[in-house]
């Protein structure tokens, strides 16, 4: 999006909503705002506002033991995947050429290391000059894979402990039944327990069939 507002600086909140969020249903009143003019440092820290215990008991151990988890690498992730978007912005917005904000990008992703985003291998890059046309290759393309991978797994990860998850999991869990995050109305409590088996073992709502006595075919 920052690659479209470069190129279309003049372009209004329903312009934006149209070119990013038509037909998927999710509302966007302001994108500028949301994906542009707020860091995603402010955006973490205000989610995380609300910290749910049971939350952070019970997922949050599992999601941080998972192999991409890379929350300490997590600067260096955005640093490298920052090159990757501005590429693609050249290509889509730029005819293949770069401008200024790609090459920039380039020189600050050119000096991440193995060990600054948590990696056997240090990052690839091809050097980008401003005017001049950007290049790829397949590696690249796997190596971003993996990066969206790790951040999608890590922010996952640090997001399941807000009160906005928990209320969402109660929700789901309910049947989509809201109950309010608060202390007295805990998803350990406000959930009702499991209907008991009517029937089979593991099967809940399916009693043992019935059996027919099969009659005996005249020859």
């Amino acid at each position: 999006m920052q690659g479209y507002v470069s190129v279309s600086p003049q372009a209004t909140k329903q312009d934006l909503s149209d070119r990013f969020t038509r037909g998927s249903g999710i509302p966007a009143s302001n994108l500028r705002g949301t994906c542009i003019d707020t860091a995603w440092e402010e955006a973490l820290a205000t989610a995380r506002a609300t910290r749910s215990s049971d939350m952070q008991r019970a997922f949050h151990p599992v999601y941080a033991a998972r192999q991409k988890y890379s929350l300490s690498h997590l600067d260096a992730l955005l640093v490298l995947y920052r090159y990757h978007k501005e590429v693609r912005n050249a290509v889509m917005h730029g005819g293949g050429k770069a401008n200024p904000i790609t090459e920039q990008a380039w020189k600050h992703a050119a000096t991440l290391t193995a060990a600054d985003i948590g990696s056997r291998t240090s990052p690839l890059t091809s050097k980008v000059t401003d005017g001049q046309m950007v290049t790829s290759d397949l590696r690249e393309a796997i190596q971003l894979s993996d990066v969206l991978l790790r951040l999608v797994r890590t922010t996952d990860a640090e997001l399941c402990v807000t009160g906005i998850a928990e209320q969402e999991f109660v929700t789901g869990w309910t049947g989509g039944t809201a109950v309010p995050h608060d202390a007295d109305t805990r998803w350990g409590r406000a959930v009702p327990a499991p209907p008991r088996p009517t029937g089979r073992p593991g099967c809940r709502s399916r009693p043992w069939p019935r059996t027919r006595r099969r009659r005996p075919r005249r020859r």
